[in-house]
């Protein structure tokens, strides 16, 4: 039986397509559920798409999680290769890593971007999470650079199943360089 459900579960991955626009760097790193919420994911970041969009979502349910994706936007100007780990089991501070490789087009000008992200998020699952992610973008467009920045999360559950409160931050300290 758990080889039927595991049919499905790739059948159904491998059948989820997500189109998003390069230009929304929120949605640069979306994985399906994410991008399928169109930007309400920050109150329930419960997958590996928290690493970025709310570092809080690592420790709100205690997991393992590897997330592997591939993203053909639907112009052929978009690509995305993305790899990402979360546990939040073996300790009472959960850890997230993820890499993300992106080629797009805007403009008439391919700009390419490698990201690496690490995120560290503790708290009372089910009550409150906070996290805080640490990221570095490095990128071409015609010229090189790096950058470095840090994003911030809180969540808060009040004990009702279908109400999360939640604050996140993107791009907390200056971004140099980016294109």
């Amino acid at each position: 039986m758990s080889r039927v459900y595991f049919l499905l579960v790739l059948a159904a991955s491998v059948l989820c397509i997500t189109t998003v626009s390069f230009a929304d760097s929120t949605l640069l790193f979306a994985t399906p559920a994410s991008a399928g919420m169109g930007g309400a994911f920050g109150a329930v970041a419960d997958d590996n798409g928290a690493i970025i969009l709310n570092p809080a979502g690592i420790s709100l349910n205690k997991r393992y999680g590897v997330n592997i994706g591939y993203l053909y936007g639907n112009t052929g100007t978009e690509n995305r290769f993305d790899l990402s780990v979360v546990d939040s089991i073996t300790s009472p501070v959960g850890v997230g890593i993820a890499y993300y490789k992106d080629t797009y087009t805007q403009s008439s000008l391919e700009i390419k971007r490698t990201t690496y992200a690490f995120a560290m998020s503790m708290g009372e699952p089910g009550v409150l999470s906070m996290g805080i992610t640490m990221r570095k973008d490095h990128f071409t467009h015609g010229i090189s650079g790096e950058s470095e920045t840090l994003g911030y999360g809180m969540i808060f559950s009040p004990g009702l199943p279908f109400l999360n409160l939640s604050v996140a931050g993107l791009n907390l300290t200056k971004v140099k360089g980016t294109p």
